[in-house]
């Protein structure tokens, strides 16, 4: 073998023996961080949280106002039956639970444009026009009771009764769920004046509100007016 073939060939074996022993370069992987696995005093107070939030919710104030008024010469058709027993009426009387249920002054009071109206017109009578403010999701029934008193019986025997005696009750869902009951009393009189009796009107309603919506009850002889609003927005 000549000089030159045996250097072509031990230049062959060392690149060949360079090509099998040479490694492909490094590659650097960077990875994201990650985000620290909450600790159980941190999932504590998230579960915690999240619990509290219906709660939180249902802790908004709001301030409810109603308006009853009576209709002049109401229809004797509407009336109740003489034989009808009288409804029962449980609801609460405003200050008996303090600021839970929080009787508002006139001045904090919205409807007082429409108490106005109606006083001026001539069909219809206030009987009575109040507001308060309670937590959302209260749901105990507030009385609706007038000033105002009739008399019942003859001229020889007679008792004493509220003109106007309802409750109304709140309840809330999807919407807030209003029912008023509210039993309206019209003297009568015979041709001298004397008393003759009563006439009795029943308004039982429901009706779901949405906050800040004025809603409308009626009937033939009385009509109810309710709004309610959140407590930071009611300020006339």
């Amino acid at each position: 073998m000549s000089g030159n073939e045996r250097g072509r060939q031990m230049r062959g074996r060392g690149l060949g023996a360079g090509a099998r022993g040479s490694r492909p370069p490094r590659v650097s992987t960077v990875h994201a961080p990650q985000p620290p696995t909450p600790g159980p005093a941190l999932a504590f107070l998230l579960i915690l949280l999240f619990s509290l939030l219906p709660t939180l919710a249902l802790a908004q104030r709001i301030q409810v106002e109603v308006i009853v008024f009576a209709y002049a010469n109401p229809d004797a058709g509407a009336a109740l039956a003489p034989e009808d027993p009288d409804p029962t009426f449980e609801g609460m009387l405003l200050g008996a639970e303090g600021n839970a249920y929080l009787l508002q002054p006139t001045s904090a009071l919205r409807l007082n444009g429409a108490a106005d109206a109606l006083a001026r017109h001539a069909r219809t009578r206030t009987l009575a026009h109040f507001g308060w403010q309670q937590d959302q999701g209260g749901e105990r029934a507030i009385r609706l009771r007038g000033r105002a008193s009739v008399r019942s019986g003859n001229a020889t025997s007679s008792a004493e009764h509220p003109e106007l005696d309802g409750d109304l009750r709140l309840r809330f869902g999807r919407g807030i769920e209003v029912h008023v009951d509210a039993l309206l009393r019209v003297a009568e009189t015979d041709r001298a004046g004397r008393p003759a009796g009563v006439q009795r009107f029943r308004l039982n309603s429901r009706r779901v509100l949405g906050r800040g919506e004025l809603h409308y009850l009626d009937h033939p002889a009385l009509g109810v007016l309710v709004r309610i609003d959140p407590v930071d927005a009611a300020a006339p």
